[in-house]
């Protein structure tokens, strides 16, 4: 519940709680006997998360003495009131402490249930039975406020750390996409300068002769100088992202020109690709984005298998949605690090810039769609859905 009003939180659960005037009297009467009591009901409460071993206690004896005689001024405050906004400003704030230093909202509700535990344990030692009842349901609805508005508090605290925590990542993805634009265009110039100039090499050495001995490693250094240009155009396209141009296309001839692509890929990873799904679908969308999403998808899914395994590619769609699956049956992607896919940079691949879902990732919400997946040790499953009239179109009155 971000940036709740604590007044308004404050009220509305005293309402719903009804603490009445009755209450606060049965309050009062309950301290002044249960004054003597307090500092014992403390300690054992202490002693009794002392033993708890997913606690955050004290690890001194100050500590210790510390957070007892913060738990008698915390019950006694809570028995004598007033039970105002300043009462639910305090309890507000210790939720809000509990949430900074790493506490679940379930300690709350343990505190609040020892302590309550312990005091009923002391009214059926004080009161008549009767006026006992009595007495306990005052120091319920009393406890229950506590615990409300301590559970509002850590709620808020945890929206704010959110928050935070969503700002300092756009920074950092501001920073890596200006990092990232300035290397692309440092290096641009000088890669394409080498191609061309190695291009006319290759030519020239191939109508020279006794040169054919050189063409081979003219070759391999060709083939590498176009493999940093690809990961060079994914810098560009993760530090640029345009806007998508959006147009009526035929997805289907896409995704097979994609497929028979990675035809080479195909025989060096000793795999099999299979194309499913239907024949023909136009949708209105980008094609060089959509490709861009495809390439990468089925290229990560053949990298992902051991030789003899397979992908699958499969497309279909309605009226509303076009839908790409690309499946694959390799080792799957381990737990730990499934959350962190789409991070820029993060890779677990000995060459790669770890951009290439980031990427898919950011083509497919600028489309207006949707990407999931599922992994397990048998494979992995990547769907996007795209709207095949995209929501950027129909929000400017296109059909």
């Amino acid at each position: 519940m971000p940036h709740t009003s604590r007044d308004s939180v404050a009220e509305q659960v005293r309402l719903d709680v009804e603490l009445g005037e009755d209450d606060h009297a049965r309050l009062s009467d309950l301290h002044t006997r249960l004054a003597p009591q307090l500092g014992d009901i403390a300690q054992r409460f202490v002693d009794r998360i002392a033993v708890r071993r997913d606690r955050v206690g004290p690890t001194s004896a100050k500590q210790t003495r510390r957070l007892r005689s913060a738990l008698v001024e915390w019950m006694a405050s809570g028995l004598t009131g007033p039970h105002d906004e300043h009462f639910c400003e305090r309890r507000w704030s210790l939720g809000s402490w509990h949430a900074a230093v790493g506490l679940s909202q379930g300690h709350a509700i343990t505190v609040i249930h020892l302590v309550r535990s312990e005091v009923h344990d002391r009214i059926d030692q004080l009161y008549e039975p009767r006026e006992g009842r009595m007495v306990a349901r005052s120091v319920d609805k009393v406890l229950d406020v506590e615990l409300a508005t301590m559970l509002h508090g850590h709620l808020d605290a945890d929206a704010d750390a959110v928050a935070r925590e969503r700002s300092a990542q756009s920074e950092r993805m501001t920073a890596m996409q200006t990092l990232s634009t300035g290397l692309a265009h440092e290096v641009r110039n000088p890669l394409n300068s080498a191609i061309l100039q190695l291009e006319l090499l290759e030519r020239r050495l191939r109508r020279a002769a006794g040169a054919v001995k050189l063409i081979e490693p003219v070759e391999q250094v060709s083939h590498e100088l176009e493999r940093l240009r690809r990961l060079l155009d994914e810098f560009l396209a993760f530090a640029q992202p345009a806007e998508p141009v959006l147009d009526d296309h035929d997805v289907s001839s896409i995704v097979r020109d994609v497929v028979a692509a990675q035809r080479p890929l195909v025989a060096t990873r000793g795999a099999a690709i299979v194309l499913a799904g239907v024949d023909s679908l136009r949708a209105r969308i980008d094609a060089q984005k959509l490709r861009l999403i495809a390439q990468n998808l089925v290229r990560n899914a053949l990298e992902a298998v051991a030789p003899g395994g397979h992908v699958i590619v499969t497309l279909e769609g309605d009226d509303e949605h076009v839908r790409l699956t690309v499946e694959d049956n390799g080792r799957g992607i381990p737990e730990a690090i499934q959350r962190r896919i789409y991070e820029p940079f993060f890779t677990t691949k000995d060459a790669g810039t770890g951009l290439g879902l980031s990427i898919v990732h950011g083509l497919v919400a600028a489309h207006g769609g949707a990407i999931t997946f599922a992994s397990s040790p048998q494979g992995t499953r990547f769907d996007v859905s795209l709207p095949r009239r995209p929501w950027l179109q129909r929000s400017s009155g296109g059909e």
